[in-house]
């Protein structure tokens, strides 16, 4: 009912449009709105952790991250990668109608499968318990399962926002959802639950959230119902994410594949000493995400309209400007970070210290190029994208066997900060490689 021609033949009407959208202010914007959202996800990250550590053990942190872990990698597996088939068709195109029916039919698809996999996992929780050999990591798992469909749903919904360039509004229903399960985990805490029962802090934020952005989107972005619904495009959807689902899955695995294979080899208490530092660090990791979010539909219509010149533009902006400041950043906060830890924790929390550190220079080296790591997706190689990531996993998994078993918890940030460095090398031949293709093309 609508083919391809409908989506781009608007392409070329936007080549105009890319300058003048690029250096107006909307840009700057949107990454401050979302670095906002970002302050909230570090606070929300730090905070959490500091409270379960002060209020309760190491051995209760390490069950709650690692029940997380399994969450956010099973909430990909759920979506199937047709986010990003959201992302990729709402950019090329203003028509209405086909954006009811792109998202209708995206979401129909999305909650289908998420089911699915919630229930898959909920019946494997038990066995991955006697593998870890811990019964409360095993109750986790089962406990966020519910949660997982919300999740998924959500998540679509989420890309509908970035799609559209509507980030600001993704920037506070990013920054509600952190809030939610803030206020979750307090509430549990109060209500004497430990380890493994935290995790339905996760069922209670979605839910809330799902609320907020099924209302907004329907009033505020294109009205959605089933009658929107089109096979045709479940097909397609269901086709590209198969294509690069596999990619995003691996991504949020590997960056909690430290705490998983951690979960695997040592207690649980130490998973929760080095948690803490983890996730601390994860909040300057994720600040290279919220550009690349506010990145990746520009670079789309850059590459579809073949202007070579503005993206390389681009990039240079990003090395110069956010690089440098990341750096200043983090050697701020390695040398605050044992007066923070004494201050809301307590001596057991120290042995992060160096840890963090060793995540920090990763994530630094990492900086310049991850904001770029969308380009696979964006220029239609979904199988690209996928074998990027599993080169990355692959090395990131090898590397922390070797080096937990001989170092433990030191062993997986020396692992992990080597994982940024083979992923930065990689991004940068893959950039350079998909420049030199399009430019040709475009003469």
């Amino acid at each position: 009912m609508f083919p391809d021609i409908r989506i781009y033949s608007q392409i070329q009407r936007r080549k105009s449009q890319i300058a003048n959208h690029l250096f107006t202010g909307k840009f700057s914007g949107d990454v401050a709105w979302n670095l906002g959202s970002l302050a909230l996800l570090g606070a929300s990250g730090v905070l959490i952790n500091t409270i379960i550590a002060r209020h309760q053990s190491p051995t209760s942190l390490g069950v709650f991250n690692q029940a997380f872990a399994f969450y956010i990698v099973l909430s990909q597996l759920a979506v199937g990668g047709m986010h990003f088939s959201i992302v990729k068709y709402l950019s090329h195109t203003d028509d209405r109608d086909l954006m009811a029916i792109v998202i209708s039919s995206a979401l129909a698809a999305i909650t289908v499968a998420a089911v699915v996999v919630a229930i898959g996992a909920f019946l494997l929780a038990p066995y991955i318990g006697i593998l870890f050999e811990s019964q409360d990591v095993a109750l986790g798992i089962q406990f966020i399962c519910p949660a997982l469909v919300l999740f998924s749903v959500n998540k679509g919904f989420m890309m509908v926002l970035n799609g559209t360039r509507r980030m600001r509004a993704y920037a506070i229903f990013q920054g509600l959802r952190y809030l939610l399960i803030i206020l979750g985990v307090i509430g549990l805490i109060l209500g004497g639950f430990a380890g493994p029962y935290l995790a339905w802090c996760f069922l209670v934020s979605e839910l809330l959230l799902a609320f907020a952005i099924i209302g907004y989107v329907h009033t505020s972005v294109v009205g959605l119902s089933l009658r929107r619904v089109a096979r045709t495009w479940i097909f397609r959807h269901l086709s590209f994410g198969i294509r690069g689902f596999f990619g995003g899955m691996l991504s949020d695995l590997n960056t909690r594949m430290d705490i998983i294979l951690l979960g695997y080899f040592v207690s649980d208490a130490s998973v929760g000493i080095y948690s803490f530092a983890a996730v601390c660090a994860e909040g300057f990791g994720q600040i290279s995400y919220v550009v690349k979010q506010n990145l990746d539909p520009i670079i789309g219509r850059l590459t579809a309209a073949m202007n070579i010149e503005q993206l390389r533009s681009l990039m240079r902006r990003v090395a110069l400007v956010f690089v440098p400041s990341i750096l200043a950043l983090s050697l701020v906060s390695v040398l605050l970070f044992p007066l923070i830890v004494r201050l809301f924790t307590d001596d057991r929390f120290l042995e992060s210290w160096p840890i963090f550190t060793i995540l920090l220079a990763g994530i630094v080296i990492n900086a310049g190029f991850r904001p770029f790591q969308g380009v696979f997706l964006l220029t239609g190689r979904p199988g690209l994208h996928s074998l990027f990531f599993l080169t990355v996993v692959l090395s990131n998994a090898i590397l922390n066997v070797l080096f937990i078993q001989r170092l433990g918890t030191m062993g997986a940030a020396v692992a992990t900060s080597l994982a940024y460095v083979i992923e930065s090398l990689l991004i940068l031949y893959g950039i350079r490689k998909i420049l030199v293709v399009k430019e040709v093309s475009a003469r």
